[in-house]
């Protein structure tokens, strides 16, 4: 995935992530490995500062 790489560099790097994952067609896999890769930042979050969460 070289070309999510050079994508990410320089200005405008949000616009062209966002493009090259619609042309390579795993919009789908990129919105999943986003959502988890949140859950998990929050929940080591709420670990951290000793607060409970479902």
């Amino acid at each position: 995935m070289n070309e999510l790489l050079y994508a990410i560099r320089g200005r405008g790097a949000f616009r062209r992530f966002k493009d090259k994952v619609q042309r390579l067609g795993i919009q789908q896999q990129w919105d999943k490995f986003r959502e988890e890769a949140f859950k998990e930042i929050a929940i080591d979050w709420c670990e951290y500062n000793n607060i409970p969460y479902i």
